[in-house]
């Protein structure tokens, strides 16, 4: 989740100022201040809801998909 401060030669000028989505691709590392991201990575997002809530979107249902494929107990067949 961040706020767009720059934009590329081959980004969207129209995302400057605007809240985004950063893709969890992890190759952009994580909980950085500041980040360098291909504009294919971004997606804007409205500003109804708050930051803290918003940040949550990229990142809740993959830790719910790792617990109930990594922790899951072994198939009772």
């Amino acid at each position: 989740m961040g706020l767009v401060i720059a934009t590329g030669s081959n980004a969207d000028a129209d995302l400057k100022g605007k809240r985004v989505l950063i893709l969890p691709m992890y190759i952009h590392g994580t909980w950085a201040e500041q980040v360098a991201v291909p504009h294919q990575f971004v997606v804007p997002v409205s500003d109804t809801n708050h930051p803290l809530q918003q940040a949550q979107f990229s990142i809740n249902a993959l830790t719910a998909y790792l617990l109930l494929k990594e922790l899951r107990q072994p198939d009772a067949r």
